[in-house]
């Protein structure tokens, strides 16, 4: 069912929500079983303005919801106080806003009651939406993709809070969950994968006029088994492959036999840069050096997760 996603110029409840319309949604608890990855929204705005004015109620763009996640800033709450992010792509802002209420009171949704226009996210009719679209001028859903990329990530570059630490010491060994749910990390998705890399990307460029020829082999769509490179003063190129979680701390990860093929021939000179809380607003980074020879020396517990089966063909 379609939703709509209030965001205002000027919030006068007191709270503040980390919203970037069209890229990002910050929301309490209250509406988490309204917000659901692939339904399609669209923006709203009331009457309070930035300038002090009073504007229109109105719709201004839509898209769709990509990733729900849980904002880690809450994550210690009672569930009814916890807050959450979603992703927003596909975004199309409309070249002219639609009006909610006409200068007769006629309105697009149906309001039933007079705090109707207070809730934050609103379900609406599949027929209210081709409404609103239609009087945009949107006659159908144009997606964007990569025009429009999602992020969190660009309120991240200038706010990271960065911890520079030693190799990290395994936790005891988990019992009952598997080891990446007791260890805060899982497999990453796109969105904190790219998260994680950016912050850590955007950390090493305050260093510029000690390293050179950074690259966010990455983004470049090369695999060598690490995700940014850059070369220090003698000219040592140095490997970092990033891990990210939204969790507050990371005490274990998975590598591909590439990445650890890659730690392994690359030595002293391959990181593992581990980004905590990647999706908040104070996302903490630590590296580890040469985890190749922590796992030889017994500094890092290594355990076999996972066993790839081949066979020739016929067999």
């Amino acid at each position: 069912m379609p939703i709509i996603l209030v965001s205002n110029e000027k919030i006068i409840s007191g709270h503040t929500w980390k919203d970037i319309p069209g890229e990002q949604y910050h929301f309490p608890n209250q509406y988490i079983n309204l917000i659901k990855p692939g339904e399609t929204f669209v923006h709203y705005r009331g009457v309070h303005r930035n300038d002090g004015k009073r504007g229109e109620m109105e719709y201004f763009g839509y898209g769709r919801v990509e990733e729900v996640w849980l904002d880690a800033d809450t994550e210690d709450l009672p569930k009814g106080k916890r807050h959450w992010y979603c992703s927003l792509v596909d975004y199309l802002e409309f070249a002219e806003p639609v009006r909610a209420m006409e200068d007769d009171g006629t309105t697009i949704e149906a309001v039933k009651h007079s705090n109707h226009w207070r809730s934050a996210v609103r379900a609406i009719t599949e027929d209210q939406l081709r409404v609103i679209l239609a009087k945009s001028g949107s006659a159908k859903f144009q997606g964007q993709g990569e025009a429009v990329r999602r992020s969190v990530v660009k309120q991240l570059k200038a706010k990271a809070e960065i911890s520079l630490g030693s190799v990290i010491k395994p936790k005891q060994k988990p019992t009952g969950k598997s080891s990446q749910q007791s260890r805060g990390y899982s497999r990453q998705s796109k969105t904190t994968g790219d998260a994680g890399e950016l912050i850590v990307f955007e950390y090493l460029k305050k260093y510029e006029d000690e390293i050179s020829e950074l690259r966010w082999v990455a983004q470049e769509k090369e695999t060598p088994g690490w995700d940014i490179e850059y070369k220090n003063k003698d000219g040592t190129l140095i490997c970092v492959e990033v891990k990210s979680s939204q969790s507050k701390s990371i005490s274990g990860i998975e590598l591909t036999r590439n990445e650890w093929k890659a730690a392994k021939d690359q030595g002293a000179n391959y990181k593992l840069a581990l980004v905590a809380q990647c999706l908040s607003l104070k996302p903490i980074i630590q590296f580890i050096d040469d985890p190749f020879a922590a796992a030889t020396a017994g500094k890092i517990d290594l355990q076999p997760t996972r066993f790839e089966l081949s066979w020739p063909d016929g067999s």
